[in-house]
């Protein structure tokens, strides 16, 4: 491995999200990393050494053959509020009593959370983390020949830090929005803010020589945002899935009728009211067995929409459990009869590509898309046919009539999608199109050469 080393670009891969840190965001690093090298390229990690995150993974997931990690400090912003929070300041007890204190404390927390999200956490909370990753990051560029730099967001801290070092380094720079920045559609900032943060989105991402995201919807918006400052190209680069996760994985059955859904609910912009509504119905009318069907979601946020079946006949067959590894999350997808997709409620928000829709189709579990407009998601559906969508009542009662009776026979739901459209999606294609990119920035810029 050493020898072919020799003979690979470096890419410099600025990446918060990294083992142990997990999630979506973790994953696609993860899965350019294992396959850069088969096409050449050489990557190198920069990633804090620890950092804030609410999902955790095995340290040992990052650490895949031919790559390189290099570890920074980091420091959290809101460190003091967090310990602030657990009751640190006594003071205020002591002058004011239990009741008054815990009422005051509460108030200039929320007043201090508020002035530290808008003044100081900028761009983002992990702002903290420049400082030691440049410092690192310079180092390790004084080491060696490096071909180019790479930063994925979010945080759009790793676009500050990329920015930097290009300006330093001379270097090419990539820049890959797995979420778009002022115009993300969770996006929550006073007037203000917003107008300063889109000079410094505009001022960096210009200066990058390629920008990467999700969808094409999403490029065209990046390329309206940067156009009349940016001589770079804008790609689209999807989420994809990797076949190694699910080739060993054979589904282990308890006889119902499964349907699972995984990762965070982002209400109120998704909505499970139609699937609970008609599912109960068919359920009250004897249509279907309730004791036969089982609802799984695994990830964060579920608890919010309790009340659509706390008192309802469905209700005694949902199940609710914490996230889990990427490795079970394959696992319990496998193991499902069909496999819930709740697509984006608001048109204008087309270009949202969920990173679970991938991971469904390495399932090759049927899917079940909720989506009252066509989007990138429904279109993605029908040239793979890994699934069916329904927008009303009626087209989620034929949907789920059909599959539970089906499941009954037959003791399955019998997958139909199409593998030459569906491999178009694996993380090495998607690894392929990277390094596209690489080699086209590479050959319009003084790139330096092999190690």
């Amino acid at each position: 491995m050493r020898e072919n080393r020799l003979l690979m670009k470096k890419v410099l891969m600025i990446a918060y999200y990294y083992p142990p840190l997990g999630g979506v965001g973790t994953l696609r690093t993860i899965k350019f990393a294992k396959y850069l090298p088969k096409f050449g390229w050489h990557p190198i990690i920069l990633t804090p050494e620890t950092g804030v995150c609410s999902i955790t993974c095995d340290k040992g997931e990052g650490d895949i053959d031919g790559v390189e990690i290099v570890r920074t400090g980091y420091f959290d912003i809101f460190s003091f509020l967090r310990r602030f929070q657990k009751g640190e300041a006594s003071v205020a007890r002591e002058n004011f009593g239990a009741l008054e204190s815990k009422g005051l404390k509460r108030k200039l927390s929320a007043f201090l959370q508020k002035s530290l999200n808008e003044w100081v956490a900028f761009p983002d909370s992990r702002i903290g983390w420049y400082p030691y990753a440049m410092r690192r990051g310079i180092e390790r560029i004084g080491r060696g020949d490096m071909s180019i730099i790479f930063s994925t967001s979010a945080p759009e801290t790793a676009h500050l830090i990329a920015y930097s070092l290009k300006q330093r380094t001379g270097i090419p720079w990539v820049a890959d929005l797995r979420d778009l920045w002022t115009q993300h559609h969770g996006y929550q900032r006073t007037r203000l803010r917003l107008r300063l943060e889109k000079v410094l989105e505009k001022k960096v991402l210009s200066n990058a020589n390629a920008l990467i995201t999700v969808s094409d919807p999403w490029a065209r918006r990046l390329r309206s945002t940067v156009s009349k400052v940016f001589n770079g190209n804008v790609f689209t680069i999807t989420n994809g899935f990797d076949p190694d996760d699910f080739s060993q994985r054979t589904s282990r059955s308890n006889g119902k009728f499964i349907i699972t859904y995984v990762g965070t609910l982002y209400l109120p912009n998704q909505d499970l009211t139609l699937l609970f509504k008609v599912l109960n119905q068919l359920c009250e009318k004897g249509h279907v067995d309730v004791r036969k069907v089982e609802i799984r979601f695994y990830g964060s946020k579920v608890e919010a929409v309790n009340h659509l079946w706390k008192k309802s006949l469905v209700g005694k067959s949902v199940k609710i459990f914490d996230n889990v590894s990427h490795e079970e999350c394959a696992a319990v997808q496998k193991d499902s009869t069909a496999l819930l997709l709740l697509d984006w409620q608001q048109p204008e928000e087309k270009g949202v590509l969920p990173a679970k829709l991938f991971e469904y189709l390495g399932a090759r579990r049927p899917i079940l898309c909720i989506s009252t407009h066509k989007t990138v998601v429904t279109d993605l559906l029908k040239r793979t046919n890994a699934g069916v969508v329904v927008k009303n009542e009626e087209e989620m009662r034929a949907v789920l009539l059909r599959w539970y009776r089906e499941f009954i026979e037959t003791g399955e739901v019998k997958y139909h999608g199409i593998e030459s459209e569906i491999m178009k999606h694996t993380r090495e294609n998607k690894t392929r199109q990277l390094v596209e990119v690489f080699e086209k920035v590479c050959s319009h810029a003084a790139c330096p050469g092999r190690e």
